[in-house]
């Protein structure tokens, strides 16, 4: 998507980060224009470090990629591979596999089967709240986020990185939620707890994985 031609590809994916656009008009010689409702995106997948170094290097740097694509990829985690090796040769577990789409399916049935997901009329996209114990501890969490920000102590492409956390511990805190109490027409404080603890791992990562433009990545 660096490349000149992919700009509107690009952009769909830098709006549809967020998921509160109503609609995103796409245009193309070919097809003509295309209206898609609401869109939201999530990607997965994986990059050898090398590439890795080098996309963060321009990017951090006032190249092509600054943006903000980058910081767009929140969960970002880096492998902690073990230098002990066993060979394990078993069956998957269907069981486990099972309740995986069994979780997707109701996610998926999610406007149907919860009533209590209310319709914001500004937006008109379902959304819920915090109880106020959740609330509580997620304002406590951002003061001390907004005072980092505002105080130096991240740089600048990194900064950008931590902004977003504003919003990323709160969509966390909703799929916790969606998992294990989407019967209560709240978010409460244990799927906050475990969105924060996210949150502490994701800082330590996003520093590691940004300050690796400056130096050498290896998994050691």
């Amino acid at each position: 998507m660096d490349r000149e031609d992919k700009k509107p590809e690009r952009g769909f994916y830098l709006e549809a980060w967020n998921g509160s656009s109503l609609i995103y008009t796409y245009d193309r010689v070919v097809r003509g224009t295309i209206d898609i409702e609401r869109p939201c995106v999530s990607i997965l997948g994986s990059i050898q470090p090398g590439p890795l170094q080098a996309y963060i290097s321009g990017a951090t740097r006032g190249g092509e990629g600054d943006d903000g694509l980058l910081q767009r990829f929140q969960l970002a985690v880096w492998p902690d591979v073990s230098r002990h090796w066993e060979n394990v040769d078993e069956w998957p577990d269907k069981k486990a596999k099972d309740a995986v789409f069994e979780l997707f399916n109701k996610c998926l049935e999610l406007h149907i089967v919860t009533p209590n997901l209310e319709a914001n009329e500004a937006e008109l996209i379902p959304h819920l709240r915090f109880d106020t114990e959740a609330q509580a501890l997620f304002d406590e969490w951002r003061a001390k986020l907004e005072h980092a920000i505002r105080n130096d102590e991240y740089p600048p492409a990194l900064e950008a990185h931590m902004s977003k956390f504003r919003s990323l511990v709160p969509s966390l805190a909703l799929i916790f939620h969606v998992i294990d109490h989407s019967d209560s027409d709240a978010v409460g404080e244990e799927s906050i707890i475990r969105a924060l603890a996210w949150a502490e791992y994701l800082d330590s990562i996003g520093k590691f994985i940004f300050w690796s433009s400056k130096a050498p990545m290896n998994q050691g």
